[in-house]
């Protein structure tokens, strides 16, 4: 569902999964004192970014005509096991999506693409890094966190009224495992993605994506 009006006036467009996906990071921007408070709002941002990908690539292979909604709980089971075991990166949910859509991201992001695209970028290096505990080695002060998580949310926000607008699916809401009912990703799911069998096998095609 979007929500792109307030008191009758056209305001910037969001769906209700994201708002409902970075209320706990607004909340957090207004209350926290913590002298973490940049790494804690990147690395949640970042996070939510990750599992946007993962839902809307999961999503979309579902949509194969092969995979039974009769079935559900144990194909979307299975499903998620070969998810986890298969160790597919942000890079490879990225080619998945592309490809199982029909669409780029460039025209799902929309006109301010390049530049989000690369606070993804920035933003995988830096991921990394935290992870690893070397933040003390990064450039990036606390305002400069925050600007790059605000970069990584606009790229979450535009990527979620796109995809709810093109695809059914926003990438936030619960439930990424449901039918969307639109031949055109029942038809490429169903040629590249297939049953189960061949879902574990598209699966290891992603993994070498970053």
């Amino acid at each position: 569902m979007l929500d792109n009006s307030e008191n009758g006036k056209e305001t910037p467009k969001f769906t209700t999964g994201y708002n409902e996906e970075f209320s706990n990071i607004d909340l957090l921007l207004k209350n926290s004192k913590s002298s973490k408070l940049g790494v804690d709002i990147f690395c949640l941002s970042w996070i939510k970014a990750e599992r946007q990908m993962r839902k809307l690539f999961m999503c979309l292979a579902y949509q194969s005509d092969l995979i039974s909604a009769l079935d559900s709980p144990t194909e979307k089971t299975l499903m998620e096991d070969h998810l986890r075991s298969a160790r597919v990166y942000l890079g490879g949910f990225r080619v998945g999506i592309e490809d199982l859509s029909g669409l780029t991201l460039q025209a799902l992001v929309g006109p301010n693409y390049n530049n989000l695209n690369r606070a993804i970028e920035n933003g995988k290096t830096l991921r990394d890094k935290v992870f690893h505990g070397q933040i003390s080695d990064s450039r990036y002060d606390t305002q400069q966190l925050i600007n790059l998580a605000d970069e990584i949310r606009q790229w979450c926000q535009n990527l979620a009224v796109s995809a709810h607008e093109q695809i059914g699916y926003d990438g936030f809401e619960d439930k990424a495992l449901r039918k969307l009912n639109k031949v055109a990703f029942n038809d490429l799911s169903s040629r590249k993605v297939g049953d189960l069998e061949g879902f574990k096998n598209y699966l290891r095609g992603l993994k070498d994506y970053r």
